[in-house]
């Protein structure tokens, strides 16, 4: 009985112990080409038919900020651009947001991403980097690009974009101001990432591994030992 006992304690140790010990990062690739400047500047940094590519990497647990219409998720831990034979990775993470908008007005879903660049050195007009947004936007009736403005763990579905394709937009800075240089996103795929052990989570686990061994040793001294 008291064996029984003491597989009903462990037991229950055990059921503290969570099932999910982990916090996952979750990194989006794409890949675009340069198709326009919109601000009527001059084309000699990127020009036309540049390709573009990069990636960037959030937090799957960030808590978003807004409502049931539109959320900003402050969730960005890495990002990296790459237009042309240029690489730019100095981003002001702190920066980047994931917005979400679901059903606005009842006839528009968007899944934007953005963030913008520190300290990267000039491109040859004297311009340096400034931001990269990428924009998927869904003008049905009703739209049906997102469910809702949760945080979207996999690349929304190019496929239900409508009026207007998915699209970046590249903008650099200068003595001269801004030029925002658009394109066509050709894709936005998910990558496999190492998931990362959550501080709370794990601190939670070796607590419960604690107790659990505790238990055991408690068991061995509740044997009755074996007659000779």
């Amino acid at each position: 009985m008291r064996r029984l006992g003491g597989c009903v304690a462990l037991a229950g140790v055990m059921a503290i112990i969570p099932a999910e010990t982990f916090a996952s990062s979750i990194t989006f690739s794409f890949t675009g080409v340069v198709e326009q400047e919109v601000t009527g500047g001059q084309m000699t940094d990127v020009p036309l038919g540049t390709a573009v590519s990069g990636f960037y990497t959030f937090e799957s647990s960030t808590t978003g900020m807004g409502n049931a219409l539109t959320a900003n998720y402050f969730a960005l831990t890495d990002a990296s651009l790459t237009v042309g034979s240029s690489t730019y990775t100095s981003v002001a993470v702190e920066d980047g947001v994931i917005t979400t908008i679901n059903n606005l007005s009842g006839i528009v879903d968007q899944y934007l991403t953005s963030w913008q660049f520190s300290g990267e050195s000039a491109l040859p007009s004297g311009n340096t980097p400034f931001e990269f947004q990428l924009y998927v936007e869904d003008f049905g009736n009703p739209p049906d690009l997102l469910t809702s403005t949760a945080l979207p763990l996999t690349p929304p579905d190019f496929a239900l974009a409508t009026v207007f394709v998915p699209y970046f937009s590249f903008v650099t800075e200068g003595p001269d101001g801004k030029l925002d240089y658009r394109g066509e996103l050709t894709s936005l795929t998910l990558q496999p990432t190492a998931s990362v052990p959550d501080q709370a989570s794990t601190l939670t686990l070796f607590s419960g591994l604690a107790l659990a061994a505790a238990a055991v040793r408690g068991l061995r001294q509740l044997r009755i030992p074996r007659r000779t």
